[in-house]
C-alpha cells in the first residue's frame, strides 16, 4: 500500500466501554503490519478527561491518531433525534451519521 494511505476505524464509547476500547486499540497496534496510519474516530458518550488521557498516553502516535468526536456535534442540521432516551440511547443513532464527519 502507498505510504499516504490510512485506515479509518470508528467506535462509539462511554466510560464503561473504555477498557474494551483500550484492548481494541492495543490489539490493532500489535497486529497491524502493513504500515498505514490508523485514524480512530471515537464517538464520545461522556468519556472522562482522565480516561481520554490514559488512552492517548497508551497509543503509539506514529501509528495512531485519536479523534474524539462529541456525539451531539455529528447530528446534521434539521435532523430530529429523541434526546430523552425514549427509544434507543443517543449514541446508537450517532452511528448513522458517520459519513457526515469522516
Amino acid at each position: 500500500m502507498k505510504e499516504t494511505e490510512s485506515i479509518i476505524i470508528v467506535v462509539a464509547c462511554d466510560n464503561h466501554y473504555m477498557p474494551l476500547l483500550a484492548g481494541l486499540v492495543k490489539s490493532v497496534e500489535v497486529n497491524h503490519k502493513s504500515g498505514e496510519h490508523i485514524h480512530f474516530y471515537i464517538l464520545d458518550d461522556g468519556v472522562s478527561k482522565r480516561n481520554k488521557a490514559r488512552l492517548e498516553r497508551s497509543v503509539d502516535s506514529s501509528i495512531f491518531t485519536l479523534h474524539w468526536v462529541d456525539k451531539k456535534s455529528v447530528i446534521p442540521e434539521g435532523m430530529n433525534i429523541p434526546y430523552d432516551n425514549s427509544s434507543y440511547p443517543l449514541i446508537i443513532h450517532m452511528r448513522m451519521f458517520i459519513p457526515y464527519f469522516i
